[in-house]
């Protein structure tokens, strides 16, 4: 029996919020190792420069995860129109 419409939908947006939220607790679980395998700590680097450090490893790791994962869903074409629209507006064009 084909899904409906709003069945569809709903599908749609679960695999969405699902992929989100496996994206982020991975790329949380692995920010943390790859930058002690850096030799980065708090107590190396102090908090701020550490939280600066985190964020700019986990948020290309992040982009990447989610293409990842959004493959393995089937919904790769989805998040790459995404993440193609969200660049260009970072770069302004």
């Amino acid at each position: 029996m084909p899904l409906s419409e709003k069945q569809q939908k709903r599908l749609h947006y679960t695999l969405v919020i699902v992929i989100f939220a496996i994206t982020g607790s991975t790329a949380a679980y692995i920010g943390k190792p790859i930058l002690r395998g850096l030799g980065c700590t708090s107590q190396s680097l102090g908090l701020g420069w550490y939280i600066v450090a985190y964020l700019a490893i986990i948020t290309p790791l992040y982009q990447a995860l989610l293409l990842v994962y959004a493959w393995l869903f089937g919904k790769f074409d989805y998040f790459w129109a995404k993440q193609k629209a969200l660049f260009r507006k970072m770069l302004g064009k």
